[in-house]
Order: C-alpha cells, then structure tokens, then sequence
C-alpha cells in the first residue's frame, strides 16, 4: 500500500489519477507508462515543462502512450 503522506500534493494527484487510468484500461499492475499518462493528462508538472522544452508534442506523446498502455 502507499503512503500517500509522504510525497506532493501534485505526486498524490498523479499517483490517484493513475489508478483512473489502471482502472479504465483495466489493468492492475502499474507500470512507468501509466504514471507518465497520468502527468501527460495532469498537463501542469515539471514533465510537461521538459517536453514542451525540448519541443516534444504532447498530444503525440500522449496518444503513443496510450497505445502502448492499451496492448
């Protein structure tokens, strides 16, 4: 079980929106590419701000991974 104490407010937020995405891909083993949906979905983290710096598409991102995730 996680301790949801010890981590952000935005880490608690992501870490809950990744049981959503386990959930509606019915899945139950969490792996990096739910967690990084998760921040691609949040769209306001240190994540985004890194991509969009290096000029990565979001959308694209998110849509790749979403496939992945849904194999």
């Amino acid at each position: 079980m996680i301790n949801y104490e010890e981590y952000t407010e935005k880490a608690k937020k992501i870490l809950l929106d990744v049981q959503d995405i386990l959930t509606r891909y019915r899945q139950n083993q969490l792996a990096s590419e739910h967690i990084l949906l998760s921040m691609l979905e949040d769209g306001d983290n240190i994540a985004i701000e890194i991509l969009n710096g290096k000029n990565i598409s979001i959308d694209s991102l998110k849509k790749d991974v979403e496939e992945v995730i849904g194999r």
